[in-house]
């Protein structure tokens, strides 16, 4: 998935989440990390980043 970091746009509603928060919900929830990556807008904006993360349901879990 990928997060949004930066202001919100007029019109649009938007909550402020980082992304260990949501690898730590995740994580509650029997997932596994895969992947925690940090960029920069492609949209050149420069008070926008993005996390990307990648999680995975743990071995053995129903």
């Amino acid at each position: 998935m990928s997060l949004r970091h930066g202001p919100v746009p007029i019109g649009r509603r938007m909550f402020d989440v980082s992304a260990e928060e949501t690898l730590e919900l995740g994580r509650e929830f029997g997932l596994v990390d895969c992947y925690l990556g940090q960029r920069k807008d492609t949209q050149g904006r420069d008070a926008v980043t993005w996390s990307g993360i990648a999680m995975q349901l743990r071995s053995g879990v129903a």
